[in-house]
């Protein structure tokens, strides 16, 4: 966690930094820390695409703040990397209201988390909103031939 704090501040720090690409796969990353992170990303109008895969400790609680942040003005995230977090049906409820709000995104993954029909049933009104997305990932989740009706 210490290291997200000392990345946000350092990103709340720069006003308006120009990175592109912030890649964060694989780091441990918890709920604090990402609220951490999230605080410094709010400037980070350049960002484009987001990588926090397979950091399974963000739960629900951490969505929220990243939530949060998706449903920002600033926030003109194209590319989102979620796969690998074990994000559960309460995690994609969180995500879809900061998701709908995101008229940029064109790529979304959410592959090798653990949500099951009801978090693809709440994806299905995020799906129907949004008219930019060209990329959605789902692969190894707990999606049944129900999901699918």
């Amino acid at each position: 966690m210490d290291g997200c704090v000392a990345l946000g501040n350092a990103l709340e720090c720069m006003g308006n930094p120009n990175m592109a690409t912030l890649l964060l796969r694989s780091n441990q990353i918890d709920d604090q820390g990402l609220c951490a992170l999230v605080a410094g990303l709010r400037n980070c109008r350049n960002l484009t695409s987001l990588y926090l895969n397979r950091n399974e400790l963000i739960t629900a609680a951490g969505l929220r703040s990243l939530s949060a942040l998706l449903q920002s003005d600033r926030c003109c995230l194209e590319c989102l990397f979620l796969d690998g977090l074990n994000i559960d049906n309460d995690g994609i409820g969180v995500l879809v209201s900061g998701l709908a709000s995101l008229p940029t995104l064109k790529k979304l993954d959410l592959s090798n988390n653990s949500f099951s029909v009801l978090g693809l049933r709440s994806l299905g009104t995020l799906i129907q909103r949004t008219t930019r997305l060209k990329s959605l990932c789902l692969g190894s989740n707990n999606i049944d031939d129900t999901g699918l009706q």
